[in-house]
């Protein structure tokens, strides 16, 4: 089996990137014809949490917490969650196909 060098693998793992980001506008389209958006941004950050928290013990991070990083962790929450509201809530009145891009007219 041939192994593959950090750029190799830099590019496929980014190539494989691209494909689920594209993937993931007609998904979601779909998804929004089907129930609200709160009920999907619920589903997709818990899923997310289901994801990362093994990872976190696998990898054995510590998860200290300081007053002025707890900060940024809640300022950044909100505008992750904020994010995903209005991504789908765009999705379901607008095309998938113009999500990604961003063009003025």
């Amino acid at each position: 089996m041939k192994r593959f060098n950090e750029k190799q693998l830099f590019a496929i793992l980014l190539f494989v990137g691209m494909i689920f980001w594209g993937g993931s506008w007609p998904s979601s389209k779909i998804l929004t014809q089907y129930t609200s958006t709160e009920v999907i941004t619920f589903w997709r950050f818990f899923f997310a949490l289901l994801t990362f928290v093994p990872i976190v013990f696998a990898l054995k991070v510590p998860l200290r917490l300081t007053p002025s990083s707890l900060k940024y962790l809640l300022l950044a929450s909100f505008f992750n969650s904020l994010y995903s509201i209005l991504f789908f809530t765009g999705l379901r009145f607008g095309f998938a196909g113009a999500g990604g891009v961003l063009e003025p007219r």
